[in-house]
């Protein structure tokens, strides 16, 4: 999961992902409590276990103790039909985009203390983060949050990590815009944008907080469809999202592409 801006909230979603199996039958009786490789899907704890199958090749996916989220998908359109797989999808965007509601204000009032105003005022200043979503999946299809990783694991042991995670982040850094010019030191450095500067020179404070706010998001939609980030918000259905933050965030409801 992506944050690009915390106000405006923009969250994207990649398609890709990890899928992590336990090694081990899951079992309701209390004698197994103590065997976590039944209970517990950590890679690290797993790929330990005599049982655990390692995917030696990306054909191989779908078939180790370790799949894409691709392979799942290809996998429940299979086993559950079509109306019940996009269900969990939509479920899991929709746990995604209230998990970011609720961290939105503390998150907030961390970037307005910790950005200093001077960097918060340019016309080229951005801040993102990458977060790790761990969602667990039950009998029932019903996806429960089980921790969100502000530094998520990008190291890559096996081809599938290699597959997913280094789309993933050549996907971030295009949808991002990240651009740079060569320094005399030869080190890449960023180059503000001079028709945001002529734009600010223009414009009255609050009218250039907008522009830049819709400038800055439909620009990173744009990119988007360029790779595998599909935007969760804004949205279509912002307004029935936005309307369980708390007052005074007025840039949600610029009108935005979609």
């Amino acid at each position: 999961v992506l944050v690009t801006s915390w106000h405006p909230l923009i969250i994207y979603l990649h398609s890709n992902g990890l899928v992590r199996f336990a090694t081990d039958p899951y079992s309701l009786d209390a004698q197994s409590l103590h065997n976590r490789t039944a209970h517990i899907t950590n890679y690290t704890l797993n790929k330990r276990s005599t049982n655990f199958r390692p995917t030696a090749a990306v054909d191989e996916d779908g078939t180790g103790s370790k799949w894409t989220l691709d392979a799942l998908r290809a996998h429940l359109l299979a086993e559950v039909g079509a109306e019940a797989a996009q269900g969990l999808w939509a479920a899991i965007d929709d746990l995604v985009v209230k998990t970011c509601l609720a961290a939105e204000p503390s998150m907030t009032q961390s970037y307005d203390k910790y950005v200093p105003p001077e960097v918060q005022s340019q016309a080229h200043a951005g801040v993102f983060q990458l977060f790790g979503f761990d969602v667990m999946l039950d009998a029932d299809l019903k996806p429960w949050l089980l921790e969100v990783n502000l530094d998520p694991a990008l190291g890559t042991d096996s081809p599938l990590d290699f597959k997913v995670k280094s789309a993933m982040l050549s996907d971030a850094l295009n949808l991002l815009g990240i651009e740079g010019i060569v320094s005399a030191a030869g080190h890449r450095r960023s180059e503000p944008s001079t028709f945001a500067e002529d734009a600010r020179s223009r414009m009255t404070a609050d009218r250039f907080r907008e522009w830049r706010a819709l400038t800055h998001a439909n620009g990173e939609l744009s990119r988007s469809k360029h790779g595998s980030w599909r935007r969760l918000l804004p949205a279509a259905n912002s307004q029935g999202y936005f309307q369980l933050l708390e007052e005074g965030r007025d840039l949600n409801h610029l009108p935005f592409d979609v």
